[in-house]
């Protein structure tokens, strides 16, 4: 018995041996597997090994995400990369914090660092901003003067610190922008107390695509804005109740007109003011709904204010227009009758205009939109 185990101990021995000699051919690593005596074998990235940065494009895709974001920190990992990754990082770089608008706008400097890892390299990238991540983040894209107009409004309305849009006509916007910015106040109501200055800053300046901050200042502390807010609500309620709530449009515009025109002191030498600014006086209470409803006493866009309130109060849809009549700088009313287009002329009376409301087409040669 002892004669027929030990040649079986013996080869089972050997075969153990033979077992940790192969075993000796591979070295497994934490971020690789590599085959000894394979020096002809093409070590190829894993698919987890590849972010999908493969070249400029992706790469500066990346960098602007980060921005875009906000984020001061992350790590691209790159596997296959087409091109000179170095001179392209430099580029990239270059790009975006002198000529890419959200750079120009937000971005101090940008560092990366690179670790080769055998089949890909990491690219630590690191990013100082001038500006918080929350304003980077509330960036909004804008495509036409409607939308601008709509977003400065509601900038203006909710009494708002500032705002950045990014726009695609920043060259001529440039020029009319306290213009768009005076139109959209005068679209605000009850929400337009009192606008003292508004700073429009272009990041950067004379370039189609452009970020476009805005920075309102107000007359009055928010506090002091908003119950004056409420007060032309609450004045606007008790003289809506006092005009007709039927008859034709004709007849209810007639009753605002005339209501303001027996009740309201008109500002005559505001206008002259206005005219001399072209529309970026300090909007104190003579040129808002407050000094209409409240005061009694105001300009004439305080009067179209006041009347915007007022047709609020009475369910008649309509919009502020702002442009020119003549010489002024001057706002009016626009509305559907039967789909007709009539412009309400506010201040008719004031003005020593006998007609008050004008079809569309007769009014377009005396009211000029900006």
């Amino acid at each position: 018995m002892r004669s027929f185990c030990k040649p079986i101990a013996l080869w089972l021995s050997a075969l153990l041996s033979l077992s940790l000699l192969a075993g000796c051919d591979r070295n497994t690593g934490e971020y690789y597997t590599e085959t000894a005596h394979s020096e002809k074998q093409t070590v190829l990235p894993s698919e987890s090994d590849d972010s999908g940065i493969n070249g400029y494009y992706t790469l500066k895709g990346a960098v602007l995400n980060m921005v875009n974001m906000g984020l001061s920190e992350d790590v691209f990992r790159v596997g296959q990369y087409s091109g000179d990754l170095e001179a392209d990082l430099k580029v990239i770089i270059q790009e975006i914090t002198t000529a890419e608008p959200i750079g120009i706008y937000g971005v101090s400097s940008i560092t990366v660092d690179q670790t080769r890892i055998l089949t890909y390299r990491e690219l630590a990238v690191s990013i100082q901003y001038k500006r918080a991540a929350v304003d980077l983040r509330s960036i909004v894209d804008v495509r036409s003067d409607y939308d601008l107009h709509s977003r400065i409004a509601t900038l203006l309305g909710t009494l708002g610190e500032s705002r950045a849009f990014q726009v695609t006509d920043g060259v001529a916007l440039r020029d009319r922008i306290q213009r768009e910015i005076y139109a959209a106040w005068m679209s605000c109501g009850a929400d337009a107390p009192g606008l003292d200055y508004t700073a429009a800053d272009f990041y950067p300046e004379g370039q189609d695509k452009t970020i476009l901050e805005i920075r309102p200042q107000y007359t009055v502390e928010q506090e002091v804005q908003q119950a004056q807010t409420q007060q032309i609500l609450a004045q606007a309620e008790e003289i809506a109740a006092q005009l007709p709530a039927e008859g034709s449009l004709h007849e209810r515009l007639d009753a605002v007109s005339f209501w303001l025109y027996e009740n309201v002191e008109y500002d005559y030498s505001a206008q002259r003011v206005v005219n001399e600014t072209g529309g970026e006086q300090r909007k104190s209470v003579r040129y808002t709904a407050y000094g209409a409803l409240v005061d009694r006493a105001a300009a004439q866009s305080g009067f179209v204010l006041a009347a915007s309130v007022l047709l609020d109060r009475l369910d008649i849809d309509h919009e502020v227009v702002t442009g020119t009549v003549g010489e002024d700088i001057y706002s009016w009313i626009t509305l559907l009758d039967d789909r007709s287009s009539l412009i309400f002329d506010v201040t008719a009376l004031e003005n020593e205009r006998e007609q008050i409301i004008y079809a569309a087409d007769d009014g377009a040669e005396l009211f000029i939109p900006w």
